[in-house]
């Protein structure tokens, strides 16, 4: 039974065309109820496009997507700040969402855990987890993800900045640094592709991430309260049913296989 529901409203989504290509046609077409497959290998951002088409669909089938197009992450909350879209198409840290209105907490604290991915042949992979020294070696990370900068720099105090992903994963795999962050996903082997460049975990050891990320909403568009009230329901209604927690498992969030692993603490 769905919760008290809003009028059906027309819902603007800013979304890079990279992480709404696979479930494009489920949310474009309002199919985003029936059953996706879900690959193993589905980044958390691809995801989450398919995740808050169905909040709002959870909270009215009758409200309307729309997708906007965007270069990236940032292009993406500048959207929502001028009310050019309605609701950013991932989910954000509350520090990036200044002037935004935050839904309720879609992935909370404690529920972000990432791996440390370095090159397939690199020595710590074999180590024991009791003897992996992250300290005493060179990370690497993309500088203007706060989160991720801060943590890794509290791991190591030898960091190195990339441009970007395939950047960071290209210097690990030339053996200028030895490891960088990455969100552990459902595959066997739990290895990470990043254009050409695959990286690898070492298992047993984790982080968490300190903080929990939510959908940010824009205060300035036509309908905003609206659009705030009804994706809160929807996700609420999700989490309650736990479909929240399975769609996010199907990509390797909250994992079995990492339960038992070793939490590697920053220093502050």
């Amino acid at each position: 039974m769905r919760a008290d529901s809003s009028s059906p409203l027309t819902i603007r989504i800013a979304s890079s065309l990279e992480d709404y290509s696979i479930f494009r046609q489920a949310v474009e077409q309002g199919r985003c109820l029936e059953t996706w497959d879900i690959a193993a290998d589905t980044r958390r951002n691809e995801l989450e496009i398919l995740l808050l088409c169905r909040a709002f669909l959870r909270d009215n089938p009758e409200h309307r997507i729309e997708l906007l197009p965007s270069a990236n992450y940032a292009r993406s909350i500048r959207m929502v700040k001028s009310g050019s879209a309605d609701v950013s198409g991932e989910t954000v840290w509350a520090d990036d969402a200044e002037a935004l209105a935050l839904s309720n907490a879609v992935l909370a604290q404690g529920e972000i855990e990432k791996g440390i991915y370095t090159r397939v042949d690199h020595p710590v992979r074999s180590y024991p987890t009791d003897q992996v020294d992250l300290g005493a070696m060179h990370g690497v990370m993309v500088s203007n993800w706060t989160y991720d900068w801060q943590l890794i720099n509290g791991l190591t105090g030898h960091v190195s900045s990339a441009m970007n992903t395939n950047s960071a994963f290209k210097i690990i795999n030339l053996g200028r640094a030895d490891f960088t962050l990455s969100e552990l996903p459902a595959t066997d082997d739990m290895s990470v592709l990043c254009g050409e460049e695959r990286l690898f975990p070492i298992y047993g050891v984790k982080v968490l991430m300190p903080g929990a990320r939510h959908f940010a909403v824009s205060n300035v568009s036509e309908n905003a309260d609206e659009v705030y009230a009804a994706l809160n329901r929807g996700l609420q209604l999700m989490r309650e049913s736990g479909e929240l927690k399975t769609l996010y498992q199907h990509i390797g969030f909250m994992s079995e296989r990492t339960q038992e692993w070793k939490v590697l603490e920053a220093k502050s």
